[in-house]
């Protein structure tokens, strides 16, 4: 009988712990399925803010790319209005260097006679000077009647005998000569020869050599180089 009690003890137990194994089981399942039903939001919420960046930066491609395309059109136009602009900065350049010259030109055809008697000229000065300037210089040199348009007396005091002339060209000419004035010191302490020649340039002479340049920084650049210690 103890026997019996015994086996019916054991089974009991053994029927409890079965039902205390399968709740926990059971508490184990649910709660895996709960966690996957939370990772499954989770990838869901996930998936949808993957979508939305990826429909950001499609939008930002697009933008992206619109503005490059943008960029390089005004870089084109920004070159073809460089090139525009450097091309009407020679041709105003080439212009105004043809302005002077002519300017300059029609200023050679004007006289300045020194020492000529007062009132010599009488009353019609013109004319005056279309006989006098012939018979002075020599018909021969006159193929064709002199004309002069106008004519008149500067007033001021007499110059000194021997003195020079100087000439009159146009103020942008005087300008532009004018900025010879630092390398003509450099040239006379080299003791080199030069003057200015019509309408800006500059002759040079030195160890018998001959030299023509058209700026002051083209004799910077002589000098510079040494060049004028050449004796060859």
């Amino acid at each position: 009988m103890d026997t019996a009690n015994a086996n019916a003890g054991g089974a009991s137990a053994n029927l409890i712990a079965s039902s205390a194994q399968a709740e926990s089981n059971g508490k184990i399942l649910e709660a895996i399925h709960s966690l996957r039903a939370d990772v499954a939001t989770g990838n869901d919420e996930i998936l949808a803010a993957i979508s939305e960046i990826k429909t950001d930066l499609s939008s930002y491609s697009g933008r992206l790319t619109h503005a490059e395309d943008r960029i390089g059109e005004t870089e084109d136009n920004v070159t073809v209005l460089h090139n525009t602009v450097n091309g009407m900065e020679k041709v105003i350049t080439a212009l105004t260097e043809k302005v002077d010259y002519l300017e300059n030109r029609d200023r050679r055809s004007n006289l300045r006679v020194i020492g000529l008697p007062e009132n010599a000229e009488g009353r019609d000065v013109e004319s005056f000077l279309e006989k006098w300037i012939p018979e002075v210089l020599g018909p021969e040199n006159f193929p064709t009647p002199l004309v002069i348009e106008r004519a008149h007396r500067i007033p001021g005091g007499r110059p000194k005998p021997n003195s020079p002339l100087p000439p009159r060209p146009h103020p942008e000419v005087t300008k532009r000569r004018m900025k010879y004035g630092e390398v003509k010191q450099h040239l006379r302490t080299r003791g080199i020869q030069f003057c200015l020649i019509f309408p800006a340039r500059m002759y040079t002479l030195h160890n018998g050599k001959r030299r023509v340049f058209n700026t002051p920084e083209e004799v910077e650049s002589f000098l510079r180089d040494g060049k004028d210690t050449d004796n060859g």
